[in-house]
């Protein structure tokens, strides 16, 4: 993408490798970076490279950490960049994985009155949609379940806004955010709140 996570990451003194095919994006994030390294922030420069998704087990180390946001669902085939994602990490090594939630767009929609597209009860990631909605939608049990076919244990599972983008009140007041925030906060891993979020976060370990 256009490599916050990345600045982030490497603003705490980590190690980074960044890749992303796309060159617009890929020139945004590597201006983000050269910005940052003249300012002193990082402590090692971050690597840009290039690599789609399939290629990068294939050309990098593997490593401790891999964080994969906002990937999974802008793919057509997005089951088949699991075994890719548990190529990349070492033994005893960690995933983030953030993607777009089936039933949080659904649930969108019907809030909304977007009944029609509720109604379409099977999104076939053609990418025949508007503005920047993503053409692959993850139900999240498909998921996990293809993370735990990897050898996998699951961690953590999060649903992110899983209230604020729902709420009636578009211009809620600074106090009021506040605490759907705490809301957030309170109810974003329990069952059945989580599965509403228009993200679900999940953090996985690689055994040993």
């Amino acid at each position: 993408g256009l490599g916050q996570m990345s600045d982030w990451l490497a603003q705490q003194g980590h190690r980074v490798c960044f890749t992303e095919p796309a060159e617009d994006m890929r020139a945004e994030a590597q201006a983000l970076f050269d910005n940052q390294q003249q300012q002193h922030n990082y402590t090692f420069p971050v690597q840009v490279h290039d690599y789609k998704l399939q290629q990068i087990a294939e050309q990098l180390e593997p490593a401790q950490l891999v964080v994969c946001h906002a990937v999974l669902e802008w793919l057509h085939q997005p089951q088949e960049a699991l075994p890719h994602l548990a190529d990349m990490m070492l033994p005893e090594g960690w995933l983030s994985l953030m993607f777009f939630n089936e039933h949080g767009l659904r649930f969108s929609n019907i809030v909304k009155g977007n009944y029609d597209k509720a109604l379409r009860d099977t999104l076939d990631g053609t990418g025949q949609r508007l503005r920047l909605t993503p053409i692959s939608p993850q139900d999240p049990e498909t998921v996990i379940q293809g993370l735990r076919n990897q050898g996998l244990e699951i961690v953590s599972v999060a649903g992110i806004r899983i209230f604020n983008d729902y709420l009636r009140d578009k211009d809620p007041s600074e106090e009021n955010l506040l605490k759907v925030q705490e809301l957030e906060w309170r109810y974003c891993h329990q069952d059945p709140y989580w599965r509403l979020g228009r993200y679900i976060h999940v953090i996985a370990r690689k055994p040993a």
